[in-house]
């Protein structure tokens, strides 16, 4: 009977591996574009760091930054502070918005350990964790804080504050104090001073301090001008000094700045110690100056490094004399050692950052657009996440990208020449050399707000339309030599377009680039004459994107709130008759055998799915209340691609990531192997080499899979 057992095993174990047909990895657009949570060092090897961010979920390197490696198992994906286990190297925990996690190979796999905690929440966080601390008297005892560092929103009613105790190595937990009042955000860190005293920092209540181990915590804010603090240390060697970060704080109809306060008394009085570095007040909270985090460097606690985040004067900023007098070793204006990155939208603020233990000369900190490195003390800087190439203007990546992809498109006409979109900086990135290097923008076209769509035409498709905003309206835009400069198409230029309008769908003729169609809202609009002038042709509710057919250029479809629409002559629209309502992906096969299909994500009527039209009937091909992309290979209609996707703002993620089908739809696989997170927001067969996919994830950026016959 045994023997059966290990047969039908081992069988399941190789049918699981010839199933596997899609070979990925990650694509290698430049990062880090999204916002960094945490950087850790190993206490261990200096070598190995590990990177956490806002829906990125997290990564891996073991050679000091220089590339950087996938990681396995998170249900969701907005990923907090990792703490090492203080005797065994491979341990790591990590706090995230959906609870504790564990792993036990040094950072590559995790696993999620919250028994105890209160049940899965189906469309809210239940018990957000942002620090997790081992008993230094205890290895068996951990204690999870109850917080979010990053300020993540979430429905229902998360345990904000509540301090978890296990004292069975995270195998179970149970809720052990609290912190003041569930006040959203909760605890921004946490830690030991001494054997059972320990320092916590709560957004809008202040610092709480423990005498018995967590058990009961007291407010300790005498002499802080605002109980805002984001971030709490207590130094290793003299637990009686403490230094908080403050936010900015408002005082009638001005933010004032915050900054560095000390204690040396234990935590029972704070002095300001923010001399040397600049604080400006502001009108905005956003330019006023606040300070997230400040570090202490483990090899002489003397050194400290903060970051000053208002965006009117941010920098870094370094102290040699335990914070009584700071220097600014990077800001955009004044130190002249700003490097060379990818995403220059944002200042140099590195509001999560982490100090090389064996060395204080060398920290590593992150922020929206990219992570920097200095193994000098401040005194020159490099983009991890990033490398410039011989072509000037163009970077590649070194595995970690924290793109939310909105779109992926290659050139019809030219197999070298591909453009990404994805929000925040990544409304327009192209390559030139076959998805080697990637540049963004383009003379003309600002960076911010992320990109929707492209379509090509006119030689080697040079000429480019595409539609911008993440929110509402940010632009229909228009490049004849292949994005070196840009048009751009106001508002104004739409008439009875509003400002929370998004420009969505675009699609022009190959021939006749002067002739184009938008998607605005409930809106098609039409030019004639190269984006000169806009008239609006049709209204529907809901309209979102375009699938043209490619024998007959005036003809196309657009999916809708009332199903989809077609029109043979970019003129008149007619709804057909039988198709999907609040259809969100759209796609046309031309050819000899003519298919239509349309995604229905997350309706809640019991139709979700891919829906094929095949030129007489609508069918169901997969019912699925999660498949949002779809992709048809360029040589083989029977072969089809889907990607998954849910909302990143609940406990667990849904979504089961890609499948294929290579029999028209009769059965699918699971093609998931090597990809970190399976939430898919666009995926694309590459026309010029028809066995190549892309896919888009919705916060770790692209990757690229091979499709094995």
């Amino acid at each position: 009977m045994l023997r059966i057992s290990l047969l039908i095993v081992e069988l399941c174990i190789l049918q699981l591996v010839d199933a596997q047909k899609i070979h990925w990895q990650p694509l290698g657009e430049p990062g880090s574009g999204g916002a960094i949570t945490d950087i850790a060092f190993s206490p261990y090897d200096q070598n190995h760091i590990l990177v956490a961010g806002d829906v990125l979920n997290a990564a891996y390197s073991r050679d000091g930054g220089n590339t950087w490696h996938p990681t396995f198992g998170f249900k969701s994906n907005e990923i907090a502070a990792f703490t090492f286990h203080p005797a065994d190297s491979s341990v790591i925990w990590v706090g995230t918005m959906s609870g504790p996690y564990k792993s036990m190979d040094g950072g590559t796999h995790w696993i999620e350990k919250r028994n105890g905690m209160d049940p899965v929440g189906s469309y809210a966080y239940t018990c957000p964790i942002q620090k997790i601390l081992f008993d230094p008297k205890d290895t068996d005892r951990l204690l999870a804080f109850g917080g979010n560092m990053r300020d993540w929103n979430s429905p229902g009613n998360p345990k904000w504050n509540v301090v978890w105790e296990s004292r069975n190595g995270g195998e179970t937990w149970v809720q052990f104090s609290k912190a003041g009042s569930m006040i959203k955000p909760g605890i921004t860190n946490a830690e030991y001073a001494g054997n059972k005293r320990i320092v916590l920092s709560a957004r809008k209540q202040g610092v709480f301090i423990s005498d018995d181990d967590g058990k009961t915590w007291k407010l300790a804010n005498t002499g802080l001008p605002t109980r805002d603090v984001l971030w709490v240390t207590v130094n290793p060697k003299n637990p009686s000094v403490m230094y908080a970060a403050l936010n900015n704080y408002r005082v009638n109809d001005l933010y004032h700045p915050g900054g560095i306060y000390i204690s040396q008394d234990g935590g029972a009085n704070w002095k300001n110690s923010s001399h040397g570095i600049e604080r400006t007040s502001n009108a905005d909270s956003v330019l006023a100056s606040h300070f997230r985090s400040i570090k202490i460097a483990p090899t002489n606690t003397k050194i400290l490094y903060t970051s000053n985040s208002g965006w009117a004067n941010s920098g870094v900023y370094k102290s040699i004399d335990g914070g009584k007098s700071w220097n600014v070793i990077l800001n955009k204006s004044s130190t002249g050692n700003f490097p060379r990155v990818f995403y220059p939208q944002s200042g140099p603020e590195l509001y999560a950052f982490s100090i090389d233990p064996s060395d204080e000369n060398t920290m590593i900190g992150g922020n929206w657009e990219y992570v920097l490195k200095t193994a000098d003390g401040g005194q020159t800087w490099e983009d991890i996440m990033s490398d410039t190439t011989l072509t000037p203007g163009y970077f590649k990546g070194n595995g970690f990208s924290g793109l939310v992809a909105s779109n992926f498109e290659f050139n019809p006409f030219d197999p070298d020449h591909a453009v990404l979109q994805a929000w925040d900086d990544g409304k327009f990135i192209q390559s030139n050399d076959n998805l080697e290097s990637w540049k963004s923008g383009g003379k003309g076209m600002w960076r911010h707000n992320g990109g929707n769509d492209v379509s090509f035409a006119g030689n080697n498709g040079n000429i480019i339309y595409c539609t911008t905003g993440q929110y509402g309206f940010d632009g229909v835009w228009k490049t004849t030599d292949r994005g070196s400069t840009w048009k751009h198409f106001p508002l104004s230029s739409f008439i009875g377009a509003k400002p929370d309008n998004q420009p969505i769908g675009i699609y022009t003729l190959q021939d006749h680039p002067d002739i184009a169609w938008v998607v605005l809202a409930d809106r098609i609009y039409q030019t004639l004459d190269g984006g000169s002038s806009w008239f609006e042709i049709f209204a529907a509710e809901g309209m979102k994107y375009i699938a043209e057919d490619r024998n007959n250029p005036f003809t196309f479809y657009v999916n809708s709130t009332l199903g989809v629409f077609k029109t043979i002559d970019g003129k008149i629209f007619k709804l057909m008759h039988g198709s999907p309502a609040n259809g969100d992906k759209i796609y046309c096969v031309s050819g000899d055998s003519p298919a239509l299909y349309v995604t229905k994500w997350r309706t809640g009527n019991g139709e979700e799915g891919l829906w094929k039209f095949d030129g007489s009937d609508w069918i169901l091909l997969k019912k699925d209340y999660y498949i949002y992309d779809v992709a048809v290979h360029p040589k083989n209609q029977d072969i089809l691609v889907v990607s998954t996707n849910d909302h990143p703002y609940h406990d667990v993620m849904n979504n089961s990531g890609i499948s294929l089908t290579i029999d028209g739809g009769k059965s699918w696989t699971l093609q998931n192997k090597n990809l970190p997170m399976l939430k898919g927001e666009v995926i694309r067969f590459n026309p010029h080499q028809p066995n190549q996919l892309i896919l888009g994830t919705g916060g770790r950026g692209f990757f690229t899979g091979i499709l094995m016959d």
